[in-house]
């Protein structure tokens, strides 16, 4: 009788690397920066940021070619993210041998293998996704359940919407596809938000006491599914999966279509939401969440129905899905305070009216008359402010004449007054029409270098006879 021996052989090990490339600066992995300056995006402000979990189980990728969906975003995984970009060291074609006992090969298998994604943190799970971890059999006519969660990677903030519905974009992905479909071994995600509005079945912070519940759904679904690996697969919800034994895309062995999680909300009131992921039954098999880079924000699908004051500042949503902010009066003058507002990401857009002192009014004033008379006056935003008076070059010889002014025609105006200031002197500039407002915006407008530090006293005090503190703008 022949004796059966299985020898498995790799023919060469090599290190290459997929679509999705993992960031390698450590600044770019902290949680506050990967919600603040790569998730959010328009009309959301955010606090209280808090993660949990290794500190590598998150982290910053791009894709340039948007094979995993985008082409920036960061990852949220129950293992390390640093080997998510990585094909691995079995991606050239192996074998699996069967001997007999004169070492005679009576069958061969090729195979092809990617990196292949384990990590084992000893890491606590999560209750609750205990518990939508297994509501998942039920829904899908299966009898498996999972017996534990571990490896737990929980990103949680507090967030202010400035419209009725916040958004994000999101895709799932895991090793664990797909020899362990409809098994115990079932990673799970959930992202579970809580606030005004909401009453749900999930623990939430105590100052959010109405519970949370769960926008991580399979699209179009009835009842509502949760996401897992058994239920968006080859066989069921196969039009939004994707199989990636190469690498493609990423070390994962499949991943979901690009999914959009929503939810509404009340504009202008804090939210909590706790973005989670966690391994099912055991540590092996890792799986993640990539999250797309400003695609966080608030939107109002709806007709305006807000129009609240919150900490001084206006928070609305309009019929196009934009928060938006128009700034008049004195105030909008102040250009610090424009730029804090711009940068917070409060609006999706900001329009300052350029004749914001008391010049502006004369709008204001006409705008009112319209509506009093019950009349329609169409609100369009206007980007070239100048709109004041315009000199030909008659009427500057007339007046360098009458004046006694010395004067020189040059050729090239730039190259010429380039010479003048980097000479430390300073030059009146005069062109085209007048700035409608207070505000130099370049066609009346005092030019210097910006250096030495003491110029802009002395532009101050000896030109401008106004404040020390009065602020200049840079040119380019």
């Amino acid at each position: 009788m022949k004796k059966i021996i299985l020898v498995v052989l790799t023919v060469i090990s090599v290190t290459a690397y997929s679509q999705v490339q993992m960031g390698t600066n450590p600044a770019q992995n902290q949680a506050t920066y990967l919600i603040d300056n790569v998730l959010i995006g328009n009309g959301v402000t955010t606090s209280n940021h808090v993660f949990t979990g290794d500190s590598s189980q998150i982290g910053y990728f791009t894709d340039s070619l948007g094979l995993i969906g985008f082409t920036e975003g960061f990852v949220l995984s129950t293992g390390s993210v640093d080997s998510i970009g990585k094909i691995g060291a079995d991606t050239m074609p192996w074998w699996n041998y069967i001997y007999d006992s004169a070492w005679n090969i009576i069958d061969s298998t090729p195979s092809i293998q990617t990196y292949h994604l384990t990590t084992n943190f000893s890491g606590n799970g999560d209750v609750d996704l205990l518990t939508i971890a297994n509501s998942v059999p039920g829904l899908i006519s299966q009898t498996f359940s999972v017996s534990s969660t571990g490896d737990a990677a929980i990103l949680e903030f507090d967030f202010v919407p400035s419209a009725d519905t916040i958004k994000f974009n999101y895709v799932f992905a895991s090793e664990e596809y797909l020899g362990f479909v409809n098994s115990p071994y079932n990673d799970v995600f959930s992202f579970f938000i809580s606030g005004p509005g909401i009453t749900g079945p999930y623990a939430s912070p105590a100052n959010f006491p109405g519970g949370a519940i769960n926008i991580a759904e399979v699209p179009n679904s009835s009842p509502s599914l949760p996401i897992t690996i058994s239920t968006v697969n080859d066989t069921l919800n196969s039009q939004y999966y994707n199989h990636d034994t190469i690498a493609a895309a990423s070390a994962f062995n499949g991943f979901t279509d690009v999914f959009t999680a929503k939810a509404v909300v009340i504009p202008c009131n804090v939210y909590h939401i706790k973005l989670a992921i966690a391994d099912g039954s055991d540590d092996s098999y890792d799986s993640g969440v990539f999250f797309e880079a400003g695609s966080f924000d608030a939107t109002e699908p709806g007709a305006l129905n807000v129009n609240t004051v919150t900490s001084d500042i206006l928070c609305f949503g309009d019929t196009t899905g934009t928060a938006q902010l128009c700034i008049a009066g004195g105030v909008g003058l102040n250009c610090s305070l424009n730029g804090k507002i711009l940068k917070s990401k409060i609006f999706n857009e900001i329009f300052v009216q350029p004749a914001s002192g008391d010049s502006g009014v004369a709008l204001g004033a006409v705008y009112a008359s319209m509506a009093k008379q019950k009349k329609k006056l169409p609100v369009k935003k206007r980007y070239n402010h100048f709109l004041g008076y315009r000199f030909s070059d008659s009427n500057y010889k007339t007046f360098i004449k009458k004046n006694n002014i010395r004067y020189k025609k040059v050729k090239n105006i730039h190259n010429e007054t380039a010479k003048i200031l980097s000479k430390g002197k300073i030059v009146g500039w005069f062109q085209g029409a007048a700035e409608f407002g207070p505000r130099a915006l370049g066609n009346r407008s005092i030019l210097c270098k910006p250096y030495p530090a003491n110029i802009k006293d002395h532009v101050n005090k000896r030109v401008k006879f106004r404040e020390n503190f009065r602020p200049f703008a840079p040119s380019i």
